[in-house]
């Protein structure tokens, strides 16, 4: 009779049920699990790292994670592990993050968004992503000089929420074009207005 209970190996809940009085029961690696048990206190939560960010994520990065199932609501945690190597398919990096979720507004299946702290630059020079041209041979943005037009080639670093670090490249003194920079040719008689910001 001791083989008629199963005990699992953490606490939580059941969360789907597979058999019923009166079924039989065989092992094997290929049958259908009799029951799904879901832990609940502790959830992980996988990210896909572009490719072009994967070698900055190590396990022990901070992480801010946005539920939108959930108003908004803001959790942290740290990368528990990663795999390595980019997926041959997406070419993303998997990441884990272990989030505890006492309070239980995590639950399985529900999407979020993920923030990786993969490094900090104090004093950094930052452009929108809008104001930054990549193409196959060269990584630029289009300032004003002089009424004219200008390209200057940068050297990228990190990159937050639609902003990139400008590592080399700029000194912070320029006039960027914010956004559409490649519609504008090298000499072309421009007006520089300064950016306003959206009124909230």
């Amino acid at each position: 009779m001791d083989y008629g209970i199963i005990r699992a190996p953490y606490d939580g809940v059941v969360t789907r049920r597979n058999v019923h009085t009166g079924h039989l029961v065989s092992a094997g690696i290929h049958e259908e699990p009799l029951l799904e048990v879901v832990r609940m206190d502790l959830v992980r939560i996988y990210i896909d790292v572009p490719e072009s960010d994967a070698g900055l994520v190590e396990p022990g990065d901070l992480v801010t994670i946005r539920l939108p199932a959930q108003a908004g609501a803001v959790l942290s945690g740290k990368v528990t592990r990663i795999s390595w190597t980019l997926d041959a398919a997406s070419r993303t990096l998997h990441a884990e993050v272990q989030v505890p979720n006492d309070a239980g507004k995590l639950r399985p299946g529900m999407y979020a968004y993920a923030s990786i702290v993969a490094g900090e630059h104090a004093d950094a020079i930052v452009l929108p992503a809008s104001a930054v041209v990549i193409d196959k041979t060269d990584t630029y943005c289009m300032s004003v000089e002089d009424g004219k037009i200008v390209r200057k080639t940068i050297v990228l670093g990190l990159r937050n929420m639609g902003e990139v670090e400008v590592s080399s490249g700029l000194t912070g003194n320029e006039k960027v074009v914010r956004a559409n920079p490649a519609s504008l040719t090298i000499g072309q008689a421009v007006e520089a207005i300064p950016f306003q910001p959206p009124k909230q």
